[in-house]
């Protein structure tokens, strides 16, 4: 198993940000991680919808929704021959805003691999969008 996470402090509410980060097709335009997302079936997003992310430097991924909480979290799967990758979007209310933690969990046969090979584009990757999304919600 590899785990990585990053965790930002925001100075908006948590309305204003679950707004910003539940618009997943909009990733592209806050954050250099994703060049493309587009939801593959009808809104409103929810356990079960499936979303294409295209990222720099990786495969067009399809991420299916397992938990789906509205202004607090949702978390995706993506899976390969090999490895199950795991991501997780959580917020919390703090008194200046609201503090985000984005997590990606990596198992499976090949996830060993799949982090010598990927670890450190995933950590980059997670800390531009955490960098992004306080930026967008911010502004």
């Amino acid at each position: 198993m590899a785990q990585f996470t990053a965790t930002i402090s925001i100075n908006a509410d948590m309305e204003r940000v679950w707004t910003v980060l539940a618009d997943v097709e909009y990733w592209s335009k806050w954050t250099a991680s994703v060049v493309k997302s587009e939801i593959l079936d009808a809104p409103p997003l929810r356990k079960g919808s499936r979303v294409r992310i295209e990222q720099p430097k990786l495969r067009p991924t399809v991420w299916t929704i397992t938990e789906w909480v509205e202004h607090d979290h949702f978390t995706w799967v993506s899976e390969s021959p090999g490895v199950k990758v795991t991501a997780t979007h959580r917020l919390r209310s703090t008194k200046a805003g609201c503090t985000v933690e984005l997590g990606i969990e990596m198992n499976g046969l090949l996830a060993p691999v799949v982090k010598l090979f990927a670890g450190t584009l995933t950590s980059e990757y997670l800390a531009m969008e955490a960098a992004g999304l306080k930026k967008e919600c911010e502004q």
